[in-house]
């Protein structure tokens, strides 16, 4: 069995702009909902507890990303898929992890907030 030695990619602690491209569901060792975020040829997963209301960090982030919550009403996280974002690394070790409270919409700035 052989396989190809690759370079070593690093990623700078900071902020980043992505895409979300893939979301799962993780059931160990507890349930998680993972948003995979592409950028720079690279991918990087962030979970949250599998549980929406107003007040968990899964419902946090989608309404930052749009989503209206009313209790009974069910939201779709695939919804997310394909939108651009910003969110924050920080290195752990040898690995580089979004901060969850940090992936938000990238917001295009519009040419009447530039004037």
């Amino acid at each position: 069995m052989e396989r190809i030695v690759e370079e070593v990619k690093k990623i700078v602690d900071g902020l980043h702009e992505g895409i979300i491209v893939e979301v799962k569901e993780r059931k160990l060792p507890y349930q998680y909902i993972d948003f995979v975020v592409g950028f720079e040829g690279l991918q990087l997963k962030v979970g949250y507890a599998d549980k929406v209301t107003a007040e968990t960090k899964l419902g946090k982030l989608l309404v930052r990303f749009g989503e209206s919550l009313s209790v009974g009403k069910k939201v779709n996280m695939e919804n997310l898929i394909g939108r651009r974002c910003t969110f924050m690394t920080v290195t752990d070790g040898q690995y580089a992890n979004i901060l969850p409270d940090t992936l938000k919409p990238l917001v295009a700035v519009s040419e009447e907030q530039v004037n």
